[in-house]
């Protein structure tokens, strides 16, 4: 399975229907015969778009439009950015990948929207794709602030081991739901879990005090792991 392209989820198959029907800032991300997709539309010079794909093994670039792709040294990470309003993109191959961690920017406003193959949208701006297939999230535990006292530059969050809540959501705000699911980190923070489609408020569990649990919440979608982070308040200003 390693080296063909076999396993992916069906949800990631065939160019988007929206590329032809959209407008504004967007993103598509698709696989269709042996190649990947990954186009953006709608970026400004004020407002650029940019994407990020990690994979477990080396990535072939074979056509690109409107960007210039990077490839990493080891070719297992590739970079697109773009200023141009119009469509523009990359086809690559990842034969021999079991894993594409995706990442997109979506910091400045309006929000990008984000299609996944041809009928479906992404869960989040990062995401993994994996075959065989899974549904579910992943991501650390992390602390922060650990701001020092009476300013000065805050060193970045550390990740923190311990175990994550995962509850359905209820209404907008979250919360109030059904724990589905308790999952232990490893002493490095990272946790990971399979979980149905749905949308979820992820709690790192603490007794009580400092540092306070910071509640994350995660869209998840078949055939897709969300990439979410969860965080612990140090209380430290």
């Amino acid at each position: 399975m390693a080296c063909s392209n076999q396993g992916w989820a069906g949800t990631t198959s065939g160019k988007p229907a929206a590329l032809s029907t959209s407008e504004g800032r967007s993103f598509y991300v698709w696989r269709q015969g042996r190649q990947w997709h990954l186009d953006v539309r709608g970026a400004t010079r004020s407002a650029p778009l940019s994407g990020r794909v990690l994979a477990n093994a080396p990535l072939r670039v074979v056509t690109a439009s409107g960007v210039r792709p990077a490839l990493s040294a080891r070719a297992r990470t590739l970079i697109i950015r773009t200023e141009a309003a119009r469509r523009a993109g990359v086809a690559f191959t990842a034969s021999c990948a079991t894993r594409l961690d995706v990442k997109l920017s979506v910091s400045q406003s309006p929000s990008p929207r984000i299609f996944l193959g041809a009928e479906g949208s992404a869960p989040a701006s990062t995401f993994r794709l994996s075959r065989p297939a899974s549904t579910g999230v992943s991501g650390r535990i992390l602390l922060m602030p650990a701001c020092p006292v009476g300013g000065g530059t805050c060193p970045p969050a550390k990740p923190t081991e311990g175990t994550v809540r995962i509850e359905t959501v209820t209404g907008k705000g979250g919360g109030g739901g059904q724990v589905i699911a308790r999952v232990d980190s490893d002493e490095n923070g990272n946790y990971a879990a399979e979980i149905p489609s749905g949308r979820y408020q992820l709690i790192a569990e603490k007794s009580g005090g400092y540092p306070v649990a910071k509640p994350s919440l995660a869209t998840v979608e078949a055939g897709v792991v969300t990439l979410a982070d969860v965080y612990l308040d140090s209380g430290i200003r």
